[in-house]
């Protein structure tokens, strides 16, 4: 029995490690593809106009305009990347407006119609729980876009007087769900894994409600105690 448990138990915190490694896998890549690449080809216009300035002046302020262009759109990036990582609005002001910001911020990059509810009185919760329930909101956010191919998200918070729930609907595909069950590789492929084990670690619960062709609803639901501003 103790074997048992422990067992259990370090299934658990390796598959929450897998979940943060994932995130920062994606991270890199981000910061990769994005703010690093731009500098570079910041490195490469500044190059171009130490010739030009003493050469062409005129073609040189056109050069300039471009290099303020990348350094503008590197810093866009650079923030968005923060906001993901650790959004302050969400130290600040707390979850609904943390999420509020997010699924604009996210329909408006991807193409992607997101509507926001909120459902109950707005309440500052337990950080480490506003947190676990922003970061499955992103990952269910991510499959819905990547992996249901939707074109409609529908993200409802609720605040209840012992819990706080949030649903993610989409439009997309869907999947069989006893399938992915079945195939534990599969289930972290969509993330599923990493975003139950975040609800169970706050005593919650994960349920997925899917049928292929049919679309995808995830709902979480973790017991909280109220937290004073």
């Amino acid at each position: 029995m103790f074997y048992s448990a422990r067992k259990k138990d370090d299934d658990v915190v390796e598959r929450v490690i897998k979940a943060q490694e994932e995130e920062r896998r994606r991270v890199a890549r981000d910061i990769h593809d994005g703010p690093a690449q731009m500098m570079a080809n910041a490195v490469l216009q500044v190059e171009i106009l130490e010739r030009l300035l003493a050469q062409d002046p005129s073609t040189a302020a056109s050069e300039l305009k471009d290099l303020k262009r990348i350094i503008n759109d590197s810093l866009n990036d650079l923030r968005r990347i923060i906001f993901d990582l650790r959004p302050m609005i969400l130290d600040d002001l707390g979850l609904a407006p943390a999420l509020r910001r997010y699924t604009d911020d996210f329909a408006s990059r991807h193409n992607l119609p997101v509507e926001m509810k909120v459902l109950g009185v707005e309440t500052r919760i337990a950080p480490v729980v506003e947190v676990a329930l922003f970061r499955i909101v992103q990952e269910a956010l991510h499959n819905a876009r990547k992996h249901a191919l939707a074109s409609r998200v529908v993200v409802t918070l609720g605040y209840g007087p012992d819990a706080v729930g949030v649903s993610i609907e989409d439009n997309g595909k869907g999947f069989d769900p006893n399938g992915v069950s079945r195939n534990w590789g599969q289930s972290e492929k969509f993330g599923l894994s990493g975003m139950k084990e975040r609800a169970k670690l706050f005593g919650g619960s994960l349920d997925v409600d899917t049928v292929p062709g049919e679309g995808t609803k995830i709902t979480v639901r973790i017991p909280v105690a109220r937290r004073n501003n």
